[in-house]
């Protein structure tokens, strides 16, 4: 059915044909009930009754990476307009640089993310089938509507067929659609969400390399390389290349199961992709912190932190002088330094032992008062206070400072997190075990258990809605990089293992509602897609910062905010210096030039040396007189 300006369709008045898409004619309208326009797509043929309801189904997804549905005729859609050109369009102009690709690679995964999450598979992604706006908001169409009203719905495996389309005639479209078809589609296989990702893969190689993963003369030559052939990556920039051959397996099987997995994939490579913006050129001795959009870290997941329209933050990394006066203690046995408060606003650390408050906008830092002693700082989640061990108890002051107040006792104080209930879990039984204590003080009751072979639970952090508690576990003399991550669940007391092989686990959630389970191996940050329903990871970890600091009792020197301030302390390079403190503790720089330096150690005077010969056939040994020794006169 062909319409002409000025005609009607309903309660739309068509304004002019804007174009011919796979389900037939195109109309720009005005809707005449709520005085906006349009776009219109009339199909050739009338819509059965499972198409209608999966429009419907399909209508009720509400995402800003995704063309909204308004309405359902009997041979016609109602959609969003988006004015602007199509990813095709864009891409016949020429390759697309990288960091603008993965921009617009990342709304597209946002937008697939949300609909996978409410059950609904694209199945016909393509460059056609994306639009982009002039303020660079990406906006993927035809969510679910591949599955046409000209396939006979009694048979679900022709409905995920390579001939789906209603114009099932026009080679051209048929041709386009095969080409970012799956391996399983093209074969005529039922699919599910990652045929999505393998369209998304083909989707974004194109995109860096101006032409089509697979092609050929006709639609089966091109179904027939998608079947055979092995994708070819030699054109695509190595930094991408990772996420392409995650996303490109033709066994679905191997494949990345959920598009989260490359987002994070994604986010890693665009943080390498977007200029570094430095705040300030001066040294922050032995800590570096990284501010940034929630998404700088996490993923596309995370994006939702900006407003809609606004266009990709890229990543902001600052280094922040906290003053010469400023040293921090070895964490051998105790935990991070620095952290940062739930709201981001606060960095609160440890210096000579002695605890620290300092608003980010501010220049100046303030000493708690009568903290002496104090490690392993930890915020409550509504920023006003700060829980500490010292003197083997667990304590807490207002961060505006104030009396000094005791929780309860503890031994080694390994780690605490304080739940939005009032609540806190931390190590304080000399079982090892962690136990739960009410903030005001109280009886502590244990929260885990040692399980054979396990020697200490430490490092606990409270899952975002208090439903569990996760936290590291460890065997026997190997390090922490072979401990094990694992949450205990508060409903039903079960106990799983999310990760083997990894310490100071914890899980984010993103404003738009993503979580990740995060872990530190080998001085390494990893990010998993994690379930806050069923309290599982569900997708691949990927490597999302390098250079962490840790330390041999399995604590990592990494803090991360609610709003996606990290600060962490890092191991790669030009972070220290070196000075002279005297007992009074006051500073003096003995090496103004920071670099790497490590293990400080003062000469000894040796007066003078005696060797002694073997002894019962053992070995020589050698005795030295020292002096007093100092290191300064």
């Amino acid at each position: 059915m062909s319409l002409s300006a000025g005609e009607r369709l309903g309660p739309y008045y068509i304004l002019e044909k804007i174009g011919v898409g796979g389900m037939g004619e195109v109309y720009r309208a005005r809707d005449e009930r709520l005085g906006r326009e349009v776009a219109i797509k009339v199909s050739a043929e009338r819509f059965n009754e499972r198409f209608e309801r999966e429009a419907k189904l399909i209508a009720s997804l509400n995402h800003h990476n995704i063309c909204s549905l308004f309405d359902v005729g009997p041979n016609f859609l109602v959609m969003e307009l988006i004015d602007g050109p199509t990813l095709a369009e864009r891409i016949a102009e020429g390759p697309i640089p990288l960091d603008e690709a993965l921009h617009i690679a990342a709304q597209v995964a946002e937008g697939l993310q949300a609909a996978h999450d409410s059950g609904i598979v694209h199945r016909d992604l393509k460059p056609g089938n994306i639009k982009i706006r002039s303020d660079g908001t990406v906006k993927v169409l035809d969510f679910g509507l591949a599955k046409s009203g000209a396939i006979d719905p009694s048979s679900a495996s022709q409905s995920d067929s390579p001939t789906m389309n209603v114009v099932a005639t026009q080679a051209g479209i048929i041709l386009g659609t095969a080409a970012y078809m799956s391996p399983e589609q093209a074969r005529g296989k039922p699919v599910d969400k990652r045929a999505d990702i393998w369209a998304f893969g083909a989707v974004l190689y194109e995109m860096i390399t101006c032409r089509p993963l697979f092609r050929g003369e006709d639609v089966s030559e091109t179904l027939a390389s998608v079947i055979m052939k092995e994708p070819d990556l030699a054109l695509v920039p190595p930094k991408v290349r990772q996420v392409l051959a995650r996303c490109l397996q033709k066994d679905p099987k191997s494949r990345l199961r959920d598009i989260s997995g490359v987002a994070l994939l994604l986010e890693h490579e665009s943080a390498t992709a977007v200029p570094v913006r430095r705040a300030s050129s001066r040294l922050w001795p032995a800590l570096a912190v990284l501010t940034a959009i929630v998404a700088a870290v996490f993923g596309v997941g995370w994006y939702g932190a900006r407003p809609l329209e606004a266009p990709l933050k890229p990543l902001v990394r600052l280094n922040v002088d906290l003053g010469a006066g400023v040293v921090f203690a070895s964490s051998a046995i105790s935990s991070a330094n620095v952290v940062v408060s739930p709201d981001g606003q606060r960095l609160a650390y440890i210096s000579q032992s002695r605890l620290f408050v300092q608003r980010l906008d501010q220049s100046t830092a303030t000493e708690l008062p009568d903290t002496s002693g104090a490690f392993g700082a930890f915020f409550s989640p509504d920023n006003k206070w700060l829980a500490f061990f010292a003197g083997g108890k667990l304590k807490k002051i207002s961060v505006d400072g104030g009396p000094v107040l005791t929780i309860g006792d503890t031994v080694l104080g390994r780690g605490g997190s304080w739940g939005e209930d009032g609540y806190i879990i931390a190590s304080l039984a000399s079982t090892g075990i962690l136990s739960r204590i009410p903030e005001g003080g109280g009886v502590p009751m244990p929260v885990t258990e040692l399980a054979e072979g396990e020697t200490t639970h430490r490092w606990p952090h409270i899952v975002p809605g208090g439903k569990a508690v996760v936290y590291t576990a460890h065997s026997g003399p190997t390090g922490f990089d072979a401990a094990t991550i694992k949450l205990k669940s508060f409903a039903d007391g079960k106990t799983k293992t999310l990760q083997q092989g990894g310490t100071a686990g914890r899980v984010v959630r993103t404003r738009q509602g993503h979580a990740f389970l995060l872990y530190v191996t080998r001085g390494a940050l990893f990010a998993e897609p994690f379930d806050l329903d069923k309290l599982e990871v569900i997708g691949n970890a990927v490597p999302v910062l390098e250079g962490i600091g840790s330390t041999p009792s399995g604590a990592v020197e990494m803090d991360i905010s609610d709003d996606g301030t990290m600060v962490f302390r890092s191991t790669t390079g030009g972070l220290v210096t070196v000075q002279w403190m005297d007992s009074s503790g006051r500073m003096e720089p003995l090496i103004a030039k920071a670099g790497v330096y490590g293990r400080p150690a003062c000469l000894p005077t040796v007066i003078g040396l005696r060797w002694s010969p073997a002894l019962l056939g053992g070995p020589r040994y050698m005795s030295m007189t020292l002096a007093a020794t100092t290191c300064r006169s």
